[in-house]
């Protein structure tokens, strides 16, 4: 077994539904989370990813979401998570508007979660192009205790 003091789980774009998901199927098993450029469905991204099929797929019913076999809905699982969450968000990102990490944070806020915002982050390398990147990381794992040990 593997002490859940120690499990922190980091997701990016896909991985962060993934992760989203897996930490709200085991609230009692993780330390803390950590989503960067995650969106909030795969029909609400699908709608900015293809601008001429919007009125056909989307965030809202639409007639052609029933198409999506794998919804990944991170709005729906990142309330129910129950450890604290590190929201990394880029305004540069060229895949998932920075409205997604926006809604998810404002759907999980509580004391034990921090959103940061990067101006310049793009969706593949942030962690290498922004200066404040891994600091920001290491600020909220030490608040959270992890260093502590």
């Amino acid at each position: 077994d593997v002490d859940s003091d120690k499990i922190i789980i980091f997701g990016q774009s896909l991985g962060g539904a993934v992760a989203s998901w897996l930490a709200a199927k085991n609230p009692t098993k993780v330390r803390a989370v950590i989503l960067e450029n995650t969106f909030t469905t795969i029909p609400a991204l699908a709608s900015k990813m293809f601008p001429l099929l919007g009125f056909m797929i989307g965030a809202k019913p639409r007639p052609l979401n029933c198409l999506i076999r794998s919804p990944w809905r991170s709005i729906d699982h990142v309330g129910n998570i129950l450890a604290p969450v590190l929201f990394l968000s880029g305004g540069q990102d060229e895949m998932v508007p920075a409205h997604h990490m926006q809604e998810l944070f404002e759907k999980r806020r509580s004391p034990r979660c921090k959103f940061e915002f990067f101006p310049q982050g793009r969706h593949m390398d942030m962690w290498l192009n922004e200066q404040s990147y891994w600091s920001k990381v290491h600020q909220f794992l030490s608040e959270i205790g992890v260093f502590d040990e």
